[in-house]
C-alpha cells in the first residue's frame, strides 16, 4: 500500500483514464507529453519491501489545461506541487491522482521537466508488482506510422517491481536509463543514440521496443507503441534498435521523412547466466524531430567520458565538457545537461572550433545519478548524447594512492640520467587515464622552479601493466647530477579502473636526488641531442700526461677527468666533427677518441707522426625521434675499438609525412627523384600529414622547420623557417589544408651564402601530432612566443613529435 503522506483526493473533471471518444480531439490539441521514465528502488535496508518510486516527465512548457498545470519559475523556487493528468497505479493499491514538482524550465525550447516520488510497500507475501501510468496525449504533430495514429497518442509508463534477484541473495534493483526529451536530426543523414543504462546488481541490461502483448501500451491510444514506422504500411522503421548495446540507429537504410516521431523503449535486466526471463523493467520515452536541410550533414562532437564516478554526498561534483564544431566558422551555441541548467559555452583558448563549459552539481541523495549531455551547433545541429553516472557515497571511497618507492623517479635517492627518457608513476591499484583535464605531473628543482610538466590526460601518456602511468620526458630537459628534484601530481592525473565506479587520484608529491651514474665503457650515453662516452683509466696509458692529450675528430674537443676511475668525452651531434649517416630506420651519429702515445708537438700543429689508438663510439636514435649510422675510421692506427649505444625513448610517436607540392597542393613531387632545380623567383609548397593511426581524429602542427646543406638535421649553417610554432622566415605563409591532420606552408626559394650557394638545401620539420580531443595540446595552442617559454634547459613538450627529413631538397 502507499504511505499516507502521499494520499491526496483531487476532484478533476474529465481526468479519467478511459476518456470518451469526444475527448480525444480536444486532448490531442492540448497534448503536452514529450517523454519520461519511471524508476523504483528498495532503498530502506531495514525493510526491502518498502519501495521508492520516482516518476520523471518531460512537458511542453506552453501547455495548460484543466488536467495539467503549467510550470513557472516561481513553482520551481517554492517547490510547489502541480496537478497533471491521469493516475499512478502500483500493484493492487488504490490509484493516486498524478501530481508533479517542476525541476527545470527552458523557455527558449518550451521545455519543462517534472518529477514525483511515492513510497509503496509490497504485501508480506509478494515480491513483485506492476507500475502503470497511462494518459493522453503526446504533443501534437506526431507522425508515427505515416500519421496513421488511430485512436490517439497516449502513453503508458509501465514498469515491473521485483525485489527477488535470481542469485537468491541480493535485493534486486531495476535497470536505470535516461535520455533527453527531444532530439533533432537532418533528414537524409545517419545518426545514433545510445540509451545509457546502469544496474546496481551488475546485471545484463537489454533494450527492446514496448509491447502491446505485454500490456505496455495505452489501451486507448495503441498506435504510439512498439516499433515506430514512417509509412502507413508499417514496413519501414524509423530506427533500428540494437538490443544488447541499447543503440538506436537512424537513416542507415532509407531516408527518414521530416516530422516528429515518438519512441517508447523498454530496458530489462537479466541475471548473468541464470535465466532468459527478465527480472524487472524500466521504460524510456522520448521524441525525435527530423527536419529537411539542403546543406551537408552536420554533427558536432561532444567529448564526455562514458564512465561511472564515485562521489561523496554533499560535495560539489564538477567536470569540464568540451564540444567541437564541424568547422571553425560554425559555433557551439549550447552544451545541455538533461535536467540541469548550464552556462553558454566559451571558446577554448587557442582553438578555432572547440567550446567548453564546466558542469557542476551537488548530490543530495545516496543514489546513482545519470548525467546526460548534448551539444548544439548554431542552435540546430546536435551531437550524439553522451552520458556518465555519479554514484553517491556517504563516506570517501578508497583512496587511489601512489606507490612512490616503485615509481620512476622513486622517492629518495636514485640514479638518474642526464635525460630521463621514461617516467613511470606506479599506483597501488589498477588505473585508467584521467578525464579531468588538465591534470599535470610537474617537476621542480630545489629552488621550486618548474623544470617541466606534462598533462597526464594528454595524448603521449599511456597506462602500462594496468597500474603504471608512463610518458616520455621532454627532450630538452636535462637533470643535474647530485641534485634534488620534486615531482608532484595534481588531483585526477588518473582514475581508478575499478569494476564499477571510478575515483580520481589524490594529489601527491615526493622528492628524489640524482646520483652520478657508474660509467660503462661498452655503451655510450645517448640523449636526443648529445652523447657522452666514458673510458676507464685502467685501460689506457697516457704516459703520465693528462686527459687533454686525447681528443675527438675535432682536436679542440679533448678528454676530461670524470672521477677517480674514468675519463669522459662529451659532444653534441653538431660539434667536434661528429659524423652523421642515415638508413631506413635510424639516424646514427658517430665520433672517435684519438689517444696518441704522446702530446702533439709543437702545440697547435696540424700534423702528427706519432702512432695512436682509436676508440669509436656511435649513438643511434629511433626513426621517430632522431636516427644515425656508423662512421668509417681511417687506417694507420695501433689499436681500434668500437662501441655502440642507442637512445631509449618511449616510442609512442605517430607516423608523419612531409612532402613538396605544386602551388595547388594536388601534385606532390616524387621523394626519390633527383634534386629539384628551383629558381630564386619560385615558391616552394610543403605539406605535413599525420597518419592518426592511434586516434580516430588527430591534429598536425609544424612546431619547427629549418634548412641545412646536408641530410643531418643538426648540421650548420642552419636557416630557421618555423620556430616554436611561429613563422621565422618573412616570406613564409601558412595555408589551410581543410583537414586537421594536414598542415601546409609555402616559402620563397633560397640558397645559403658563400661557397655553399650551389649546395643542395635540405628541409627538416618537427611535425607534432595531437589527438583532436586534447584541448590543451600545442596543436590547439598554435604559435608560442619563444621569449615566453621556459629556458632551453627546461623546455616543455606535451605532445608527440617526429623529426622528418625525407629528402625534400632543391638546388639553385
Amino acid at each position: 500500500m502507499f504511505t499516507c503522506v502521499w494520499l491526496a483526493i483531487l476532484l478533476v473533471v474529465g481526468s479519467v483514464l478511459n476518456h470518451p471518444p469526444w475527448l480525444n480531439a480536444s486532448a490531442a490539441r492540448l497534448g503536452y507529453y514529450e517523454g519520461g521514465t519511471v524508476f523504483w528502488e528498495a532503498r530502506n535496508p531495514d525493510n526491502p519491501r518498502e519501495i521508492t518510486i520516482d516518476f520523471e516527465f518531460n512537458f511542453d512548457s506552453r501547455k495548460h489545461s484543466s488536467t495539467h498545470y503549467q510550470c513557472t519559475e516561481d513553482d520551481i523556487a517554492t517547490q510547489k506541487k502541480l496537478r497533471t493528468g491521469g493516475q499512478f497505479r502500483v500493484g493492487d493499491a488504490q490509484p493516486l491522482w498524478a501530481d508533479y514538482y517542476c525541476t527545470h524550465l527552458d523557455r527558449r525550447r518550451h521545455a519543462a521537466t517534472g518529477v514525483y516520488r511515492m513510497t509503496y510497500t509490497l504485501p508480506s507475501n509478494e515480491a513483485t508488482a506492476e507500475i502503470s501510468y497511462t494518459e493522453c496525449c503526446w504533443i501534437p504533430g506526431i507522425v508515427n506510422n505515416g500519421r496513421d495514429i488511430g485512436n490517439g497518442k497516449g502513453w503508458n509508463l509501465a514498469s515491473t517491481i521485483n525485489i527477488n534477484h535470481k542469485d537468491g541473495v541480493s535485493i534486486n534493483s531495476p535497470p536505470q536509463g535516461k535520455t533527453f526529451a527531444k532530439y533533432s536530426i537532418m533528414s537524409g543523414c545517419t545518426y545514433s543514440i545510445h540509451i545509457p543504462h546502469d544496474d546496481a546488481n551488475n546485471d545484463i541490461v537489454k533494450c527492446r521496443w514496448t509491447s502491446r502483448r505485454k500490456g505496455e501500451c495505452n489501451p486507448n491510444a495503441l498506435d504510439i507503441c512498439g516499433t515506430p514506422y514512417f509509412d502507413e504500411e508499417r514496413i519501414k522503421p524509423v530506427a533500428s534498435l540494437d538490443k544488447g548495446s541499447c543503440e538506436l540507429s537512424f537513416g542507415e537504410v532509407e531516408t527518414i521523412p521530416a516530422g516528429t516521431y515518438a519512441f517508447m523503449v523498454m530496458l530489462e535486466d537479466f541475471a548473468p547466466g541464470r535465466s532468459r526471463k527478465p527480472m524487472s523493467k524500466t521504460p524510456v520515452h522520448f521524441l525525435m524531430n527530423v527536419f529537411d536541410y539542403e546543406g551537408e550533414c552536420r554533427q558536432p562532437i561532444l567529448h564526455v567520458p562514458r564512465i561511472c564516478f564515485a562521489h561523496v554526498l554533499g560535495e560539489e561534483f564538477q567536470i569540464k565538457m568540451v564540444a567541437t564544431a564541424t568547422a571553425p566558422y560554425h559555433r557551439i551555441t549550447s552544451i545541455d545537461v538533461q535536467g540541469y541548467p548550464t552556462d553558454t559555452p566559451r571558446r577554448v583558448p587557442g582553438t578555432s572550433a572547440d567550446y567548453e563549459i564546466t558542469f557542476r552539481f551537488t548530490p543530495t541523495e545516496l543514489k546513482t545519478y545519470t548525467i546526460c549531455a548534448m551539444a548544439s551547433e548554431d542552435q540546430r545541429f546536435i551531437s550524439t548524447q553522451s552520458c556518465f553516472t555519479v554514484k553517491v557515497m556517504r563516506t570517501e571511497p578508497a583512496v587511489l594512492g601512489v606507490d612512490r618507492a616503485n615509481s620512476i623517479p622513486a622517492k629518495g635517492s636514485q640514479e638518474a640520467e642526464a635525460v630521463v627518457p621514461k617516467w613511470a608513476i606506479k599506483f597501488k591499484r589498477n588505473i585508467q587515464k584521467g578525464v579531468f583535464s588538465p591534470a599535470y605531473v610537474t617537476l621542480r628543482d630545489s629552488n621550486d622552479v618548474v623544470v617541466w610538466r606534462v598533462d597526464a590526460t594528454g595524448p603521449n601518456v599511456e597506462v602500462v601493466n594496468g597500474d603504471t602511468l608512463t610518458f616520455p620526458n621532454s627532450h630538452h630537459v636535462f637533470l643535474e647530477y647530485e641534485a634534488e628534484y620534486t615531482i608532484s601530481l595534481d588531483e585526477g592525473v588518473v582514475q581508478s579502473n575499478d569494476r564499477k565506479c571510478s575515483v580520481k587520484s589524490k594529489p601527491a608529491e615526493w622528492s628524489f636526488v640524482t646520483k652520478l651514474p657508474a660509467p660503462a665503457l661498452n655503451e655510450p650515453e645517448c640523449s636526443i641531442s648529445s652523447m657522452r662516452f666514458y673510458i676507464p683509466k685502467a685501460l689506457v696509458d697516457l704516459g703520465g700526461h693528462g686527459p687533454e692529450i686525447m681528443h675527438l675528430r675535432d682536436p679542440q674537443c679533448t678528454g676530461a677527468n670524470y672521477n677517480e676511475t674514468h675519463y669522459v668525452f662529451w659532444t653534441s651531434y653538431d660539434l667536434c666533427g661528429t659524423t652523421f649517416e642515415r638508413n631506413g630506420t635510424d639516424y646514427t651519429y658517430g665520433n672517435t677518441v684519438y689517444i696518441p702515445d704522446e702530446p702533439y708537438r709543437p702545440v697547435g700543429t696540424e700534423v702528427t707522426r706519432a702512432p695512436h689508438e682509436e676508440i669509436r663510439f656511435t649513438c643511434s636514435i629511433p626513426a621517430k625521434t632522431i636516427k644515425t649510422l656508423p662512421y668509417n675510421p681511417s687506417p694507420g692506427i695501433t689499436g681500434y675499438q668500437m662501441f655502440n649505444g642507442r637512445a631509449d625513448f618511449l616510442d609512442t610517436l605517430e607516423d608523419t609525412t612531409l612532402r613538396l607540392f605544386n602551388s595547388r597542393f594536388d601534385q606532390p613531387y616524387v621523394e626519390a627523384a633527383p634534386p629539384l632545380d628551383v629558381a630564386f623567383n619560385n615558391r616552394l609548397y610543403f605539406e605535413g600529414e599525420a597518419m592518426c593511426s592511434s586516434y580516430r581524429n588527430c591534429d598536425a602542427f609544424f612546431q619547427s622547420c629549418w634548412a641545412t646543406t646536408s641530410e643531418n638535421p643538426y648540421n650548420w649553417p642552419r636557416h630557421e623557417l618555423v620556430k616554436a610554432g611561429c613563422k621565422e622566415d618573412w616570406t613564409l605563409q601558412i595555408h589551410n589544408s581543410g583537414a586537421s591532420n594536414k598542415v601546409r606552408f609555402s616559402v620563397d626559394a633560397f640558397a645559403f651564402l658563400g661557397w655553399r650557394i650551389h649546395d643542395t638545401v635540405f628541409v627538416h620539420c618537427n611535425v607534432f601530432v595531437c589527438p583532436s580531443n586534447d584541448y590543451s595540446s600545442i596543436c590547439k595552442r598554435g604559435c608560442v612566443n619563444p621569449s615566453s617559454t621556459i629556458s632551453k634547459r627546461a623546455g616543455s613538450r606535451d605532445v608527440m613529435s617526429v623529426v622528418s627529413s625525407p629528402g625534400l631538397y632543391w638546388q639553385e
